[in-house]
């Protein structure tokens, strides 16, 4: 996954699409350095697994493309979805769903048992203090505490 580096001209773009100080406390936050912004829907369940516990140098394989993909959960867990690299190569997902609190975690839950997920990989509604953009009711992180 190609990741974009966060630039001070981002980090001060303010729109009604974007709010730079929700932005930038959670750019501050989580130490992050760059991020790659949707396609989440179709990242295949293996890959998106790695990549939160590998960080940012996993790369798809071959038996990746055969497997299934996020689709059926991205919409109530991810949506407007962003990939974030932390300064020691890390990365996390988050959403901003049109959902529930309760309903997100339960999809996650039911995603997690589906594949088998392993207990690294969590789920978390971050505060609203985070939310930068008016998309969804919510903002979801999924990482690995590994």
């Amino acid at each position: 996954m190609r990741f974009d580096v966060i630039t001070e001209k981002e980090r001060n773009l303010e729109t009604q699409f974007r709010f730079s100080k929700q932005f930038n406390a959670f750019v501050d936050d989580f130490d992050i350095v760059a991020v790659h912004y949707g396609g989440g829907s179709g990242i295949e369940i293996p890959y998106f697994i790695r990549l939160l516990q590998f960080g940012c140098k996993t790369r798809v394989r071959a038996e990746d493309r055969i497997a299934d993909s996020l689709d059926g959960y991205h919409y109530k867990l991810l949506d407007h979805d962003a990939y974030w690299k932390t300064r020691d190569g890390r990365v996390f997902c988050t959403g901003m769903p049109y959902n529930t609190a309760e309903s997100a975690m339960e999809c996650f839950a039911e995603m997690a048992k589906r594949y088998e997920f392993p207990d690294t990989i969590k789920f978390q509604v971050l505060d609203d203090r985070y939310k930068y953009k008016p998309n969804g009711y919510i903002m979801t992180m999924v990482y690995s505490n590994r």
